[in-house]
């Protein structure tokens, strides 16, 4: 299917279900929803070179596949582009993100091919080229600059965040280097090998994969990418199904998670995630009770409750996903950090790809059957979380 001003104006119903998971798994490949594989790769890659690298080595590919997704001149080369799109961040920053592109998808669906699509995409290369011409004037992390032996330069960046506004930093730098330097050195004294992560520190591993694999098996990944697939399905056209996006479920998600991120030490790590998980799948059983009713009697009026309970699925799924970002960075011990998020947020991108990959046949031939898969899986999910994660609010998982 070339992607030229000539084609057709809309593909087929089961072309863009064809088209929508290959792009997906690209884009997982190549960073997730913008977080998950981004924060794989730098997090090792912090570790290997230093912080501010790795950030400037991810957004250069963000620039590369923004660029030749925007030339694409076929789907092929399209999907390919993908693979290279790095940018964003997890939580509030992801789902602004989210909320940008789904206003900008709206405007310019009203424009003809191919500004409607290239203009967008050349849009992505904006926030990392930004970063990128900014990222050397960051300073970079004194963690990682002590553990690499510069221990002079580490000493001149605190002194640069503690000066005051005569260049003094009274001492303080001093006192924080010799702390970090302590605990560099007990941290480098520490059994710190992936096959430490598989024996000695495996339950905390397993905890980790657990939330990881919780937070997407309660099916937020369908809801949010096919989405206006799901909507036409229920009887709303093109335009309207690009308004829900952007004007409902996604313009939602940044409040909330914002709202989220403010609980997270009042309310507790493990409360917000069974809550999110738990009432997700809930919404998945409405849905499925709503799709189901539509089918039997075609009334939009039940069209428009399985549209509110999939803006119950993001809502819920919005509120969980904060507390897992802060949960598999606790759960695991400071020198092992890098390697355990890494570990668990490779379980977020198979849990995508498997969820993603089958999305489109499932919902094909067993339709809104597939919505009670999310819901038993969400059970299972929340009891276990409910049962195995200690609650680490304010105390380091080290000493539970």
């Amino acid at each position: 299917m070339n992607a030229t001003a000539s084609q057709d104006e809309k593909a087929p119903h089961d072309e863009k279900l064809e088209i929508a998971p290959r792009a997906t798994s690209l884009k997982e490949a190549g960073g997730g929803e913008g977080n998950e594989g981004r924060v794989n790769r730098r997090l090792l890659l912090a570790n290997l070179w230093s912080v501010a690298g790795a950030i400037s080595f991810g957004f250069s590919f963000s620039i590369f596949g923004a660029a030749l997704s925007a030339g694409s001149v076929n789907v092929g080369m399209l999907i390919a582009g993908r693979r290279g799109v790095l940018g964003g961040s997890a939580g509030v920053g992801l789902s602004t993100g989210y909320i940008i592109a789904a206003w900008t998808g709206f405007a310019f669906y009203f424009y003809k091919r191919p500004v409607n699509w290239r203009v967008p995409l050349i849009l992505q290369c904006v926030a990392p080229v930004l970063i990128l011409a900014t990222s050397p004037f960051v300073p970079e992390s004194p963690r990682w600059l002590l553990s690499r032996g510069r221990s002079s330069e580490a000493m001149k960046v605190l002194e640069r965040l503690h000066e005051d506004s005569d260049g003094h930093s009274h001492g303080v730098a001093a006192v924080e280097h010799a702390q970090i330097s302590a605990q560099v050195a007990l941290d480098q004294s520490l059994p710190s090998s992936w096959w430490d992560m598989a024996t000695t520190y495996r339950r905390r591993t397993l905890l980790g994969m657990l939330v990881t694999f919780s937070s997407m098996a309660c099916g937020g990944q369908v809801a949010g990418n096919y989405g206006p697939l799901l909507y036409a399905d229920l009887g709303f056209d093109a335009q309207q199904s690009l308004l829900i996006a952007a004007a409902g479920w996604t313009s939602v998600t940044a409040p909330t998670q914002l709202c989220a991120s403010l609980l997270v030490d009042r309310i507790g790590r493990v409360p917000l995630l069974v809550f999110g998980v738990f009432t997700s799948g809930v919404a998945q059983a409405l849905l499925a009770l709503c799709s189901a009713k539509y089918d039997a009697t075609g009334s939009q009026a039940w069209g428009n409750a399985a549209v509110a309970m999939l803006f119950l699925i993001i809502f819920t799924f919005s509120i969980s996903e904060p507390a897992t970002y802060v949960m598999i960075g606790e759960i695991v011990p400071f020198h092992l950090r890098a390697k355990g998020v890494a570990l668990s947020l490779v379980v977020t991108n198979l849990t995508t790809e498997m969820i993603t990959q089958s999305a489109p046949t499932a919902l094909k031939n067993i339709k809104w059957r597939y919505y009670l898969l999310f819901f038993a899986l969400s059970c299972v999910c929340a009891a276990a979380e409910w049962r195995f994660l200690p609650e680490v609010r304010q105390i380091s998982f080290q000493y539970i």
